[in-house]
């Protein structure tokens, strides 16, 4: 077959399909469905989060506040920030934190604040509080925020105290001194040099 016959088919193929593409009915109700809104604009979603405190002491609680803006130009659906949570710690009992914001409109900024409670089970340790923020037709975004958590010191029969840097030697020659000028001192008062 000759080069120029195939170039001519394959153009004559393609000019056609798309002149029958042209042709095809398209129904209104197929661009925009009834109750379905159309979107003018893009929204755009932001997070930040903090941690008070961002030190804790076993067992204990912080707050995570977390801080979302709508940038776009359009409203932002069914946004949620959710987090798993590591063993020990927890979310209104459960190990998973859940926030349901709703719709975030645009040029909007919503703040919502979770308490974490954190039992003694908890590892102590450096935790980065990972979470994802989703909403409907946007690709979810994440966060973090650290926090540590230690386990406080007890005092007990394994626990060594600090040296005072005071030898018992010199404890003992101390007291036995000031013994001495006491009674001195007493000894002056009887004898009445002392008024």
């Amino acid at each position: 077959m000759d080069i120029h016959k195939l170039i001519k088919i394959v153009i004559f193929t393609v000019v056609s399909a798309g002149f029958l593409f042209m042709l095809a009915p398209v129904q209104a109700a197929e661009l925009n469905p009834p109750g379905k809104p159309v979107a003018v604009g893009q929204a755009v979603l932001q997070i930040s989060r903090q941690i008070d405190p961002p030190h804790l002491s076993l067992p204990g609680s912080y707050t995570i506040t977390d801080t979302v803006t709508n940038s776009g130009t359009a409203t932002a659906y069914n946004v949620v920030i959710s987090q798993d949570l590591t063993a020990g710690f927890s979310f209104d009992h459960e190990a998973k934190l859940t926030v349901k914001i709703g719709n975030i409109g645009a040029s909007e900024t919503v703040t919502r604040t979770s308490t974490i409670e954190v039992s003694n089970l908890a590892v102590p340790g450096r935790y980065s509080n990972d979470a994802t923020v989703s909403a409907t037709g946007l690709d979810p975004i994440e966060t973090s925020a650290i926090i540590d958590v230690v386990k406080p010191a007890v005092l007990g029969a394994a626990t060594t105290l600090a040296e005072t840097g005071v030898n018992s030697i010199y404890m003992i020659i101390y007291l036995a001194l000031g013994g001495l000028f006491i009674a001195a001192g007493l000894g002056l008062l009887r004898r009445g040099d002392i008024k």
